[in-house]
């Protein structure tokens, strides 16, 4: 019997899974495939039940925090990339200010684990943080103070 989700390409073992439409807000792919690079039949099955495990942790954990790495919002978006890096033991911030320990340090996680391509941008502090416009600030002040106003009303 065959593993779940995957696939014999030449003598090498690849994981391949389309996206559960449930957790289309959450992923950008549709489709997930790499090389489990093993040729062993059952190793790529307990890597493949292992990949499959944390991808569903993931996505659960980004509908249940309601941050997305995938989102339209820059705002949701910046959220979730700074929630990949406090998941994994660093502080939230840009690549520009890591320092040469750090970003080896964060290379070495990504090397660890097998992460999807959003997921290693986001720790590796490449998704920019969204700069305020004027109708934002407007915004979220109007935020800040709509339950003082409804008082005054």
């Amino acid at each position: 019997m065959w593993g779940q989700h995957l696939k014999r390409k030449g003598r090498w073992f690849h994981y391949y899974r389309a996206v559960p439409k449930r957790f289309a807000d959450v992923e950008r792919r549709q489709l997930i495939s790499f090389s489990l690079k093993t040729c062993d039949f059952a190793e790529a099955k307990l890597k493949a039940a292992q990949v499959s495990l944390d991808l569903d942790r993931q996505w659960e954990a980004a509908v249940v925090q309601g941050h997305s790495l995938a989102s339209d919002n820059l705002n949701e978006r910046y959220r979730a990339a700074a929630d990949v890096q406090i998941e994994n033991g660093f502080a939230p911030k840009p690549a520009a200010e890591f320092g040469d320990d750090e970003l080896l340090e964060r290379m070495r996680v990504l090397l660890t684990n097998e992460r999807a391509s959003i997921e290693q941008k986001a720790l590796l502090g490449l998704t920019a943080q969204p700069q305020l416009s004027m109708t934002d600030a407007f915004e979220r002040f109007w935020d800040h103070i709509e339950d003082e106003m409804s008082h005054l009303i």
